[in-house]
């Protein structure tokens, strides 16, 4: 009797071990290569994340490890706000343009088709009221692999415009200002008001549906004007109609390219909004060159919009200093151009 108890013992015992080998919990599968590879990875990016000084320690070959995929998402990201760059010195995320020109050409009088072909650029600035170019002569152009952006003023009105009037005058209509002692025929504009910006959506309508790539906005540091006459919000009255037309231009089109001129202090409140910038006299003013202060200082706004993605288009007015120009441009990663004041015509330059 006691053998049959024994007999009953070991069987028990044997299937209880025979339970714990086999149980899913205790059971250890081994990784694949890939698996632990993924997991190495892994473990890598979270050092590079938390201790960089680590990473200065490691072994070359880990550290450049690109053989297999990595689920974390380290692209760096611009924030999801239009105001990145609070000052000059601000630190800023860095990302690549999204559309890079490495020639451009800035002509507001006499652009014909022929002339823009016979000068070939990546970009072209032309006034759609001078140019007159259909879409089938945008299509040459577009077809080509250019692009051609229009013109627009929108902190001053043109009396050769066909929104004038013979009978306009300084406060009548209520948007129309002084005449700008420098630019005869130019206006001062309160451009913040509906009837003004009115016209100017009017007009890039007319733009976006003529086909061209994108518009050209001018006169953006008119709210210094306003400033100085105590408006102490025109600053971000001129953001707002940045962002007013982007959002009517790009609602006909997303790729559609806007480019603001000038005021690159205005840039990070409205950076999401925009494309590229364009940028003049920012070393020389005609062939006089301009105060080192004065240069750093718009740099350093330029270099922060650059670094965050937009390209910048700089045309400096000078022929004495115009390799220097297109030099130091280039090492700021902006694309160069030179010009005359008049803006009359393409200037092939070779250093």
């Amino acid at each position: 009797m006691r053998f049959h108890w024994f007999i009953v013992i070991l069987v028990v015992l044997a299937a209880c071990e025979r339970q714990v080998q086999t149980s899913p919990i205790l059971e250890k599968t081994p990784l694949s290569k890939a698996q632990s590879a993924q997991i190495d990875v892994t473990e890598k990016i979270q050092i590079d994340a938390d201790f960089p000084q680590v990473k200065a320690q490691m072994p070359k070959n880990l550290s450049q490890n690109r053989s297999v995929p990595i689920t974390k998402d380290i692209t760096p990201k611009i924030p999801p706000t239009d105001e990145v760059i609070a000052s000059p010195r601000s630190p800023v995320t860095k990302a690549p343009p999204k559309t890079v020109f490495s020639s451009w050409a800035f002509l507001l009088q006499g652009a014909v088709l022929d002339k823009l072909l016979a000068h070939p650029r990546d970009l072209y600035v032309v006034d759609i009221d001078d140019a007159q170019f259909t879409k089938d002569d945008l299509k040459t152009i577009q077809d080509k692999g250019q692009r051609v952006v229009s013109y627009l003023s929108i902190g001053e009105a043109e009396d050769y415009r066909d929104y004038w009037r013979p009978e306009f005058t300084q406060g009548d209509p209520a948007w129309l200002e002084e005449e700008n002692p420098d630019w005869k025929g130019n206006y001062k504009v309160r451009f913040w008001d509906p009837d003004w910006q009115g016209i100017i959506l009017d007009k890039l309508d007319k733009i976006v549906d003529t086909g061209y790539d994108g518009v050209y906005l001018d006169i953006i540091d008119g709210y210094e004007y306003w400033q100085e006459k105590g408006e102490q919000n025109a600053d971000e009255r001129m953001v707002d109609f940045v962002k007013t037309v982007s959002r009517r231009a790009k609602a006909k089109n997303k790729d559609f390219l806007i480019i603001p001129q000038n005021s690159p202090e205005l840039a990070s409140k409205y950076l999401a909004n925009i494309d590229g910038v364009g940028k003049e006299d920012t070393w020389y003013f005609e062939d006089e060159v301009k105060d080192k202060d004065i240069v750093d200082e718009q740099l350093s706004y330029l270099d922060s919009i650059k670094e965050n993605g937009k390209f910048v288009l700089a045309i400096d007015y000078t022929k004495t200093y115009a390799c220097d120009f297109q030099r130091v441009a280039a090492e700021h990663g902006f694309t160069p151009t030179i010009a005359d004041r008049d803006l009359a015509a393409i200037i092939d330059f070779e250093c």
